[in-house]
């Protein structure tokens, strides 16, 4: 693989809800970075000015640089705004398509798109109409553009942006449902980079990996992201086999302000595979979120609740929490792949919502083990963890549970064991019940 450019970034992070990633300081550039060849997208015509439609020209950069295999394409700082909307299709409200698609990124191997001080915004002041209905909902054709698309490309690294959906200024019929765009979505994408990226108030999601393909993305890494006020996700997983997001935060979806309103499920993070060998060339595993922060989501604040279609996915290091509001989803938290773990991460557990040791009782025969060990539960009410609904393989071991509360029981039932954890005040050893625990519940410590 080419050498990809480093860059040394400080950077703040503004801890308001309203939030935004604030970058600052000096961006150095190694020596090695320097070396490589690199095209701007002025050349193509772009202009930073926050006004001037650049659709034409960021695909023309696009096509560009995905013909230039190890070369780098430098969006200068600036904000680059996207004057279009797409018309995917004629329909009887949106009206005749248009032949707007997102800026796509095709077969762009082995290239570096840097943006540290850029912004690339899209148009958000348009309506959604209704355009064909199935009986309960309903589907429009008229969409936002998605700045970066990559499809079908290998060794790709995208780098310090700004992503500004502008869904606070769109509109929708009543019964219309989520969009299919995102500030950056991947297809059939493999050996790649998304690092240093804030994307924001998108009509969809912040980020879509692995979607629309019968060929899963590989070897995924994602590293200091923020996504927030987004309308349906922060991200939404896919098909992916190996996959690292770190050190980042999903945070406030389905609050994006305007009348939009959010588009279910809302949630932090949702890992969400649909289909599975041999209609799927692969089946979805080996994701690890690592340093992950959810909180604020209208949403679960992190949902992995299909083991049929995905196998292993790790959670460590991380926060969970979410407001005491009652707009916010019951499940606070669900991390139910067919091998699942979720270890060293703190939990904030407020009145209304709970943490669900399993997945919904269609989809837990398909669960072979998940665990939960290491892990701090901070509950304001003893209903802040959900036992599973059928017997489950699931260990809990290793965590301290503290709760507020002096009334009521923390209920683990149906389940493989409960081992080796810490009780704190006021939870006491009578206030623990076991039920239809087929292991250990030995090792307990109550009212430390």
């Amino acid at each position: 693989m080419k050498h990809f450019i480093l860059a040394l970034l400080v950077v703040s992070i503004d801890a308001q809800v309203s939030g935004s990633l604030k970058l600052s300081g000096t961006i150095k550039v190694s020596k090695d970075a320097a070396a490589i060849p690199t095209i701007s997208v002025l050349s193509y015509g772009a202009v930073g000015d926050g006004t001037t439609d650049n659709y034409v020209a960021l695909q023309a950069a696009a096509a560009a640089i995905c013909a230039l295999p190890g070369y780098r394409l430098l969006f200068p700082p600036g904000d680059y705004f996207i004057n279009r909307k797409r018309i995917d299709a004629t329909g009887p409200g949106s009206g005749p398509a248009n032949g707007i698609t997102n800026i796509r990124y095709d077969n762009c191997d082995n290239v570096t798109i840097s943006g540290y001080g850029a912004t690339v915004s899209v148009l958000g002041a348009f309506n959604r109409p209704v355009d064909e209905t199935d009986g309960f909902n309903s589907l429009s054709y008229t969409n936002a553009v998605a700045p970066f698309e990559f499809r079908y490309s290998t060794g790709f690294r995208l780098e310090g942006f700004t992503l500004n959906g502008n869904v606070q200024d769109m509109t929708r019929s009543a019964t219309v449902t989520e969009g299919n765009t995102a500030g950056v979505m991947t297809q059939d994408c493999h050996d790649y980079y998304i690092v240093d990226v804030e994307s924001h108030h998108n009509e969809t999601d912040g980020f879509t990996i692995g979607g629309n393909s019968l060929v899963v993305d590989t070897n995924m890494t994602m590293t200091r992201v923020y996504a927030h006020h987004n309308s349906r996700q922060g991200l939404s997983v896919i098909h992916l086999v190996t996959g690292l997001v770190s050190d980042s935060r999903f945070e406030d979806t389905g609050y994006s302000s305007g009348s939009y309103g959010y588009s279910p499920p809302g949630a932090g993070v949702d890992v969400e595979p649909f289909r599975k060998p041999p209609e799927e060339n692969a089946l979805s595993t080996g994701l690890v979120f690592d340093g992950v922060t959810c909180r604020n989501n209208r949403g679960q604040q992190f949902i992995n609740s299909w083991p049929e279609f995905q196998d292993t996915v790790v959670f460590q290091n991380g926060s969970i929490s979410a407001p005491d509001r009652s707009d916010n989803e019951a499940a606070l938290f669900i991390n139910a792949s067919k091998n699942a773990t979720t270890t060293g991460t703190l939990f904030t557990v407020r009145s209304g919502n709970a943490v669900s040791l399993s997945t919904i009782m269609v989809m837990e025969s398909f669960i072979t083990s998940i665990t939960f060990s290491g892990n701090t539960f901070a509950l304001s009410a003893r209903t802040g963890i959900y036992p599973p609904e059928r017997t489950s393989p699931v260990a809990f071991t290793a965590n301290t549970v503290s709760s507020v509360s002096s009334s009521g029981s923390v209920v683990f039932a149906r389940m493989n064991s409960v081992t080796n954890n810490i009780f704190i005040d006021p939870i006491g050893s009578g206030n623990v019940t076991f039920t239809s625990i087929s292991g250990a519940t030995t090792g307990n410590l109550y009212n430390q």
